[in-house]
């Protein structure tokens, strides 16, 4: 069997069985590229404040007035601080429950609490569980099914996919390179009849659209399975495994210290420069208190990481993006390079433009194999009424 018979043979049935999952994350996929720049229009009223020539106010009054606002039983786990004088300070307070299947069960609540810095007035405690950019990320990410059942299914269709580019290209690939065959594998023939139309869509769109899906599908690969991100380090560190460090810990013996969030705070900011802070609060005892520092605006990977004693406030490890290995920095290079925000504006449309014509592929691979299967049908009913008519021409024959 030739390779583009398997080739056709994998892009065929991977396609029928992943097709509609494909086609779910491809959407959901284009509509959360520019979540960030959406929040800031729809959110306006939560997520910008009016600038002041007051300090603004400590880190550990709004973390009590966050967790005041969300009400017993529910603790802040992390802190999102812009460093432009007008925005909000973001409180999350997230539980989940991996066990469970249904979206609305799996998490025991998602809020975030929306603070004026330097008044300490609560703008917003939304209910994140159902805000609409989070419920398009958990379809984009579990189907709305949870980590249990949701998580299998997409990283099952991802993986598929992937198969299925490769299984493109070598199905696209000429036999003959020249000027006025390449003019038909690399344009639409927009004159054509639909057939003709919707084949050349099919073909060219994934052709275009083939590095960028690649990248994202391989992107989303590394986040679903420990054997592919292993692998991927293993090969950007030049054939050396994945650096495996000990878990850093609080030490529980040592009495908290009074203020320890705004000490840490503090000295977290003597990092320049910086564009965003993300501050996780520990929910274990042994847990450590930790800061990661943006460097630029829209870059998640270009960060320095500090890990801080809970209770003391001591700095036990600091690591920035050029400190670690090539393999960590290609992990670290994940989320950006799969939202395409690695190339600002730019790689974010890329992004969204591949994410549609990765939900339109399954659509008009579906027609492609649907006429063929009508045309099948056709010429087998055409060849079983020409071998019926064959035995009545021979006894005609005889009869004469």
């Amino acid at each position: 069997m030739s390779a583009k018979k398997i080739a056709g043979y994998l892009h065929l049935w991977l396609g029928l069985t992943s097709g509609i999952i494909v086609m779910i994350i491809g959407l959901t996929g284009s509509i959360y590229a520019f979540q960030e720049e959406l929040k800031d229009v729809f959110y306006a009223d939560k997520l910008f404040v009016t600038p002041r020539n007051t300090p603004v106010r400590p880190v550990s009054e709004l973390l009590a007035t966050a967790e005041k606002a969300l009400g017993k039983g529910r603790k802040v786990t992390r802190i999102e601080i812009e460093n432009k004088p007008d925005r909000a300070y973001i409180f999350r307070a997230v539980k989940t429950n991996p066990k469970k299947i249904w979206y609305g069960n799996y998490y025991t609540y998602f809020n975030n609490v929306y603070i004026d810095p330097y008044t300490g007035a609560v703008l917003d405690v939304e209910n994140t569980k159902y805000e609409f950019f989070q419920v398009v990320l958990s379809i984009h990410r579990q189907l709305l099914l949870g980590e249990t059942v949701g998580h299998i299914i997409s990283c099952s269709a991802v993986s598929m996919f992937f198969i299925i580019l490769i299984s493109g290209l070598i199905l696209w690939w000429p036999k003959k390179w020249n000027k006025n065959n390449m003019k038909n594998y690399v344009t639409v023939k927009w004159s054509a009849k639909f057939k003709k139309i919707n084949y050349d869509v099919h073909r060219v769109f994934g052709l275009y659209a083939f590095t960028t899906l690649f990248i994202i599908c391989t992107t989303g690969l590394i986040w679903s399975y420990d054997w592919f991100d292993n692998t991927v380090q293993f090969i950007a560190n030049g054939g050396h495994p994945a650096k495996k460090e000990k878990a850093l810990k609080s030490d529980t013996t040592q009495v908290l210290v009074a203020g320890t969030t705004d000490h840490v705070w503090t000295a977290a900011q003597q990092d320049k420069p910086a564009a965003a802070y993300r501050v996780t609060i520990p929910q274990k005892n042994t847990a450590t208190l930790n800061v990661s520092i943006y460097r630029k605006d829209g870059n998640r990977y270009d960060r320095v990481q500090k890990f801080y004693d809970q209770y003391s406030g001591k700095l036990l490890d600091s690591k920035s993006f050029d400190e670690v290995t090539r393999g960590e920095q290609m992990r670290l290079m994940n989320y950006d390079l799969h939202t395409g925000s690695i190339l600002g504006i730019f790689g974010k449309c890329l992004a969204c433009l591949s994410g549609l014509i990765a939900a339109i592929l399954p659509v008009t691979g579906f027609m492609i194999w649907l006429n063929n299967r009508k045309k099948e049908k056709k010429e087998h009913k055409g060849k079983h009424k020409k071998h019926k008519k064959a035995p009545a021409l021979e006894g005609a024959a005889a009869l004469q």
